[in-house]
This record gives structure tokens, sequence and C-alpha cells, in this order.
């Protein structure tokens, strides 16, 4: 899955307005909707959301919110369990979050995330000051695991794809632990080589 926060419409200028449209009328950055995307339950805060989502653009209250927009799979083709998951799962963590105890020496908010790449997206932004950060221009993936890997088995994709092309004999998990492997060591390879500069 990959989401964004980000202006509904991004940069694009609708083809089926002229350019004058966007010389007084830019609602259409801030048209959210449900089939687009969700909001969070929370606003900037940390408090919880009473008012309803997906009011019109810019009301009084739009800066408290934060809404989540499907990238991939794009709103179009997304399925509702899918939206059900991810809305779920995205919800569940802010929970955590704002609910540890970090004080402590469990917490749980980091169930949901990779905590090292979720650190540096915020070192990085305040870094270097970007006034879009946390706001705009804002991804997020998450990753569907190994069970992809194992989705083309059990649907016989696999033994379809090696009966297709006749001549290749290859161990299918190997294959994957191999490119995993290599991925793994590149990335060793090239966080030593950078750190010798």
């Amino acid at each position: 899955y990959i989401l964004k926060i980000d202006k509904t419409s991004g940069s694009d200028v609708a083809t089926d307005q002229p350019l004058e449209y966007y010389e007084d009328n830019w609602a259409d950055d801030a048209r959210y909707s449900e089939s687009l995307g969700f909001r969070s339950q929370y606003d900037i805060f940390g408090n919880a959301l009473t008012i309803a989502p997906f009011g019109p653009p810019y009301h009084e209250n739009q800066y408290l919110e934060t809404y989540f927009l499907y990238e991939h799979p794009k709103s179009k083709d997304i399925t509702n369990l899918q939206k059900q998951y991810i809305q779920d799962y995205i919800h569940a963590f802010e929970t955590a979050l704002l609910q540890d105890d970090f004080g402590a020496e469990q917490r749980t908010y980091t169930d949901y995330i990779d905590s090292a790449s979720f650190a540096d997206y915020f070192l990085l932004n305040e870094l270097t000051g970007n006034i879009d950060a946390y706001r705009l221009s804002t991804y997020l993936h998450k990753n569907r695991g190994d069970a992809t890997a194992n989705l083309l088995i059990d649907n016989g994709l696999i033994d379809r794809n090696y009966s297709r092309w006749t001549g290749i004999s290859v161990d299918y998990l190997q294959s994957i632990n191999d490119l995993k492997n290599y991925l793994s060591n590149r990335l060793e390879w090239m966080d030593a080589t950078i750190q010798a500069f």
C-alpha cells in the first residue's frame, strides 16, 4: 500500500478547466472525499476529532485535519476490504502512538512502523526546514509482507509461469531469498562506501 498526505489535485491542472480558473479558485486542492481517502481520527494536536469528515474545501477547521489519500492501489482500483484494512492499520498506529507511555520500556506504536525510517523522515525534514513536511507531499508505504510471494504459489501462477517458459529450471523461493540477500548486501556495501567519504 502507498498512501499520501497531500492536496487532492496535487499540482495538476484539470484538463477540463481553462488556466484562468486557477487565478481565484483553488478549491479542488482541498476537496477530500471518501472515495479518495480517509481522515485521521485525531487533530494536529492529538485530540480526537469531533467534526464530520469531508467538509467543504477550506472550511474553518480544515487545518486541524489530516487526510490520507489512496495512491496504490489507486482510489479507482482499491477494494472496500483493502480500504478497511489500511484505515484500521493507520488508526491503530495513531492510537498506539498517542497512548504509549514513553517513560516505559515497552512501546506498541513500533509494531506498526519501521522506527529508523520514521525517525529519519522527521530528522531530515526538520533539518531542512521543509515547510511542506507532515502536511503535503508526504508518502507512506506499508508492505504487504512475504505473503505476496506465497500468494503467487497458492494461486498456481508460478507453475503456470514455468510451464509457459519451458526450459527454465528455477527454485522460486530460493530466487526470492537470493534477491533479498542481494539487496541487503548491496545496501550494506552502499552504507560502508558512503561512510568512507
